[in-house]
């Protein structure tokens, strides 16, 4: 299913949807790596629940190292006994695919919303979003951090994302599966929600106003 053109109409109370990637339409494994690459031994001074503060991956997602130097980095960060080569390998495919309803869910939100995508992602997974999930085309703005040099939870990163879309922060309802963001995106002026899985994007529209609340509701997962 392709997404169709979208009329955009900003004279609404809230007039922009800007949705994270991973998580909310995008069916991630619980892991970014595998956990018997890691070292557990506790004098490593690392855990697999360290990936969101880690300095290689924040970098990379950045646009701050590229995939190569990013693997390097990693492997000594977290003590991997794994290859850089097949970290890579791995990690470009963490990305499932699209939760199954996310096109048609994405299809029934009226087309005077702006609709928007704000994802920490990096130059491995962007080209799979776009081009193998297709969902390029299907949104008004895209705002990937290692394109725009910037990540969530920085305040100055939804500061941008609220200058380009030219409009009051109180005008965007933000969708992430991260409550750190979520509360970073409400701290600059957002309606930000905690979801995860297409469901839960589907009600929580739904109760906004959004959508159509006759429609069934989709699973979570």
């Amino acid at each position: 299913m392709l997404c169709e053109p979208r009329v955009k109409n900003m004279n609404r109370e809230l007039s922009v949807i800007l949705f994270d990637l991973g998580g909310v339409l995008v069916e991630l494994p619980a892991r970014p790596i595998p956990a018997d690459w890691v070292d557990l031994v506790p004098s490593s001074g690392q855990k697999l629940s360290d990936w969101l503060t880690s300095p290689a991956a924040k970098a990379f997602e950045k646009g701050e190292i590229r995939a190569a130097q990013f693997a390097h980095e990693l492997v000594n960060e977290m003590k991997l006994s794994i290859a850089p080569e097949e970290i890579l390998a791995y990690f470009t495919f963490w990305p499932k695919g699209l939760f199954p309803g996310t096109k048609a869910l994405i299809g029934r939100i009226p087309p005077h919303y702006t609709l928007a995508i704000f994802s920490n992602t990096n130059e491995l997974h962007w080209p799979r979003l776009m081009s193998e999930m297709e969902l390029e085309g299907c949104f008004d703005y895209y705002f990937a951090s290692f394109q725009i040099g910037m990540a969530k939870p920085d305040t100055a990163a939804f500061q941008y994302v609220v200058r380009v879309l030219s409009c009051e922060p109180s005008e965007i309802l933000f969708l992430d599966d991260s409550q750190t963001n979520v509360d970073a995106a409400r701290l600059v002026g957002m309606n930000a929600e905690r979801v995860s899985g297409i469901g839960q994007v589907e009600q929580v529209l739904a109760q906004n106003g959004v959508l159509d609340c006759q429609w069934p509701v989709l699973p979570s997962r």
